[in-house]
């Protein structure tokens, strides 16, 4: 597990802070430190995946394709 803040996670995943913070509220799994938020970067890309999966399969090829490219940013950092 690697937690980082939610400034990191929204530069990484070029998502905005305030969009994060509306999905903590609806569920994102997180942690709270004091009144830092962390989240595991992989378990925020699974998350995000099951909530705005689209049945059409093009557009899921496109989104799986950007969150395969992302996780490969990822691994390739650790």
């Amino acid at each position: 597990m690697q937690l980082i803040s939610i400034k990191e996670l929204s530069k990484r995943q070029n998502i905005s802070v305030s969009q994060l913070r509306k999905l903590i509220k609806s569920g994102l799994p997180h942690f709270r430190v004091k009144k830092k938020i962390l989240i595991d970067e992989p378990e925020f890309v699974e998350w995000f995946q099951k909530q705005f999966r689209v049945a059409d399969a093009a557009q899921n090829k496109d989104f799986e394709d950007k969150i395969d490219q992302i996780l490969n940013q990822f691994k390739s950092t650790r």
